[in-house]
């Protein structure tokens, strides 16, 4: 009891100190604050604005500063108060703070002052204001991230009143996208680049979540080359401004939404990382084809093609492309034809910038962790997993493909090819299941040798030929490389025919058979119990049907991917998410 009767006191002065301290923090906050509203609502000079400004940018700045400094830690939440505060007074503090920066963020039309200092003084103002509601966004997500991981341990906190919602992006959309176009090249751009960041951020508020919003008022007119009235030049730099801000924050969005773990296949990461790009890039369909456009039409002229804002976003989009190589090139050749080979041409495969002295051995496509299905057969079976040179040079999907692509010399050839392997997959002898594989493999290699680009007649008895298959059997085959490969056929044959479909309701009818007879086998093994990599291949084939399926899709499925979800308990889990997947 004596001891605690000393520690007491020193508590007690603790206690008052970090009180004393946070109370502090909090009127000079407000100080900072009420010091800028009156140098705006009054007749201070634009130098005098921008000092009282830069003193609030320099303090926020320090407290979305990620460290453990407790002083950064009392400015931040003096400022969450600030922005939370509920009491009247505070209220009117806040709100009128806010409309003096966005007040701010655009020239002052009255002031008829043409000297370069004065310009200079106005622009930073301007950059200073993005600046300030950029840090303010960012800690309120701060704070909701913060507040969502105590959930469990304490009643979950309310959530805040909407400040930076639909009408903010709606009363700041004109000025921000004036700026995107002003100030794109210019080294002090950053802040309003931050700004667009910090409202396309996964991590806001619910009831702040305005992407769309964004997305229609600010980034489709500042990316759009329709609306440029002052030049192509200044057309090309707010595209690729646009286009930064659009890969910083799908590279954000991935990140936060696929996680890498230690214990995921590095397979199964790469796929749902394509699917999450891919996801994204729909989002941000029209303004990708935006950036894709100015981009494509500056590199094929010959003026434009080397200038500054052409690199930045040829960058912006090899960024996102070493995330994602076959969504960002599917999306390309999707949205611009023809017109996206000058932008193709030019990005650069992991493949390609690895020499060859450093370079690893690709995985093979069996996957990670199923040696135990080889049974002691890896001899017998090394001739179907030699990498080759020229596997390596071809499209994204097929990165990990064990051979060469057969390239397809005469309808003669190519039926006597699909006979034979027909006739492998109905062996169904136990002990030969290896040549069932390498007839799965040789499959893949034919679709990869663009046999569906040959003629209509070669796609036709491409069709016929596979529907003849026993390909559902492969799938329910209980050797985890047998059901990997049949899925990676399945993705190749529907990636090679999807632009074909869309042209030929005929050939359409007949793919979309095949992919109903498929589903149930698939299904089944995303349901497999037995094995995790057999079910997550079964998921990831899913997926892939939805993404490589073109744009008619197989709408005969529909009733059986309902039928699953709403199968009850009945249903495994991973035939549920396979389903939603689709």
């Amino acid at each position: 009891s004596k001891k605690t009767a000393e520690v007491r006191p020193i508590k007690l002065n603790l206690d008052n100190s970090i009180n004393t301290r946070a109370s502090s923090m909090e009127s000079i906050t407000a100080e900072l604050a009420s010091s800028f509203i009156e140098s705006s609502l009054g007749f201070d000079s634009e130098q005098s604005k921008l000092d009282s400004l830069q003193k609030i940018s320099r303090s926020l700045a320090e407290s979305t500063r990620n460290n453990d400094d407790n002083a950064a830690s009392s400015t931040a939440q003096s400022w969450i108060d600030l922005m939370e505060g509920t009491q009247e007074e505070t209220a009117m503090l806040r709100d009128t703070f806010i409309k003096s920066l966005l007040e701010n963020c655009h020239p002052n039309e009255t002031n008829d002052n043409t000297e370069e200092e004065d310009e200079e003084i106005i622009f930073d103002l301007i950059e200073a204001s993005f600046a300030c509601l950029a840090s303010l966004i960012t800690l309120r997500c701060n704070d909701n991230n913060s507040s969502s991981n105590n959930e469990g341990k304490k009643k979950k906190k309310k959530m805040p009143a909407p400040l930076f919602g639909e009408e903010f992006v709606t009363a700041i959309a004109t000025d921000v996208v004036q700026a995107l176009k002003f100030v794109s090249d210019n080294e002090n751009s950053t802040a309003v680049k931050s700004l667009l960041l910090a409202l396309l951020r996964v991590d806001r508020p619910r009831n702040e979540m305005c992407v769309s919003t964004v997305r229609d008022l600010i980034l489709l007119p500042a990316s759009s080359s329709v609306n440029s009235g002052d030049g192509s030049a200044s057309n090309e730099s707010s595209a690729a401004c646009v286009a930064q801000v659009l890969s910083k924050s799908i590279t954000a969005g991935v990140i936060t939404s696929v996680p890498g773990t230690a214990g995921m296949d590095e397979e199964e990461l790469s796929m749902r990382r394509e699917t999450a790009v891919l996801n994204h890039l729909q989002d941000m369909r029209d303004v990708f084809l935006n950036v894709a456009l100015v981009c494509s039409a500056s590199l094929s002229s010959d003026e434009n093609n080397g200038t500054a804002s052409v690199r930045i976003m040829l960058e912006s989009i090899q960024e996102v492309y070493d995330i994602a190589e076959f969504a960002v090139e599917s999306q390309l050749e999707t949205l611009l034809n023809d017109k996206a080979s000058p932008i193709i041409s030019r990005l650069v495969k992991k493949q390609e910038e690895a020499t060859t002295a450093d370079s690893q051995p690709q995985t093979s496509v069996v996957d990670c962790g199923m040696e135990e299905d080889f049974d002691g057969h890896e001899a017998q079976l090394s001739h179907l997993y030699q990498t080759s040179n020229a596997a390596t040079t071809m499209k994204p999907l097929y990165a990990k493909m064990s051979k060469a692509a057969v390239p397809t010399t005469s309808l003669k050839q190519l039926e006597s090819d699909l006979n034979a392997i027909t006739e492998k997959l109905k062996n169904d002898d136990a002990e030969l299941w290896d040549e069932r594989l390498d007839a799965l493999i040789h499959l893949e290699c034919i679709l990869a040798g663009e046999v569906a680009s040959i003629s209509s007649e070669a796609r036709q008895l491409c069709i016929e030929k596979m529907r003849k298959m026993p390909m559902s059997d492969q799938f329910n085959d209980l050797r985890s490389q047998i059901t990997h490969q049949a899925c990676r056929c399945i993705i190749a044959f529907l990636f090679e025919f999807r632009d074909y479909i869309d042209q030929d309701p005929q050939l359409h009818q007949s793919v979309a058979h095949f992919v109903d007879c498929c589903i149930p086998a698939i299904l089944n093994l995303c349901g497999c119990a037995q094995s995790k990599i057999m079910s997550t291949a079964g998921m990831n084939c899913m997926m892939c049907l939805a993404a490589v399926g073109g744009t008619t899709g197989f709408p005969r499925i529909i009733p059986k991917l309902c039928d699953e979800i709403l199968g009850g308990k009945k249903v495994h889990k991973n035939r549920k998410i396979g389903s939603i997947m689709a």
